[in-house]
């Protein structure tokens, strides 16, 4: 309902999205008082972090896993931060660093891609003055450097004891590849 001055104030909830809206209204007091409206609000976040991950990464890559962080407001900020890769046995460092207003600032974790894992889980953190402002999570698919690989194949009817020589390659990665025997 609309106010002594015609006004109404109305509550509605968004989503998480941080993008631009359109928001519309229609107003109707009977078949000949009726109107429209609209506008457009932008949703932000004084703290924004955006990944610079890429979406696969080879097991024994070096990697310098970065991110940027963006000040949308007018004032400065003094922005602590803490990187959690599931999957990585080491914790990464946490960063402390001053964001200027409007301004952005790029920051890298370097490591090295671990190995037998299928993918790392990335949960970064990021606080002003202590208080909680953004949290980003983002996975990223590991792959072998090396592909494992059939070197040799036998095939052999068995109508009586039976054995044969195997070993593994000598360049063979350690804890990968295998024997399959099927019948």
């Amino acid at each position: 309902k609309l106010d002594k001055n015609g006004t109404a104030t109305v509550n509605f909830p968004l989503n998480d999205s941080l993008t631009k809206f359109r928001i519309a209204a229609v107003a109707s007091a009977g078949p000949q008082k009726f109107g429209t409206g609209h506008g457009t609000i932008q949703s932000s976040k004084d703290l924004m972090v955006f990944s610079g991950l890429t979406s696969f990464a080879r097991e024994g890559d070096q990697t310098n896993a970065p991110y940027t962080f963006r000040n949308t407001t007018k004032k400065s900020m003094r922005v602590t931060t803490s990187l959690r890769i599931d999957g990585l046995e080491a914790v990464p460092e946490q960063k402390t660093f001053d964001l200027g207003a409007g301004k952005s600032h790029d920051i890298k974790w370097q490591f090295t891609i671990p190995i037998d894992q299928e993918k790392l889980v990335y949960r970064l953190d990021s606080a002003i003055n202590g208080k909680l402002a953004d949290r980003l999570i983002t996975k990223q698919i590991v792959k072998p450097a090396v592909a494992v690989r059939t070197l040799q194949g036998a095939f052999s009817q068995i109508t009586e004891p039976f054995s044969l020589a195997i070993a593994r390659p000598a360049t063979a990665l350690p804890g990968r590849g295998g024997i399959k025997l099927t019948y």
